[in-house]
């Protein structure tokens, strides 16, 4: 399947995307936990620390991934070279 506003995200996340994809996802969990705590309701509020945790394994899983991939190059370089991501 050829869908061509996904191709542009992965393109984007596989080039300068990759040097702050951790933070992107933290801040889209951090995001994505306000809305859910501003409509749930009291007594459902114990998602909201399931939900950081969630957030926070998959950000160290994908700096665990780009370790790898800056242990084979020896650095990351994103946005022009404005963003460095040290092994």
């Amino acid at each position: 399947m050829n869908i061509p506003f996904i191709n542009a995200i992965l393109r984007y996340l596989q080039g300068d995307g990759a040097a702050i994809l951790p933070e992107m996802e933290l801040v889209l969990f951090g995001l994505g936990i306000l809305l859910i705590d501003f409509w749930i309701e009291q007594k459902d509020k114990y998602w909201n620390a399931g939900l950081a945790l969630a957030g926070t394994i998959f950000s160290a899983f994908t700096i665990l991934r780009l370790r790898g991939a800056i242990a084979a190059r020896g650095d990351l370089l994103g946005f022009h070279d404005s963003v460095v991501v040290d092994p």
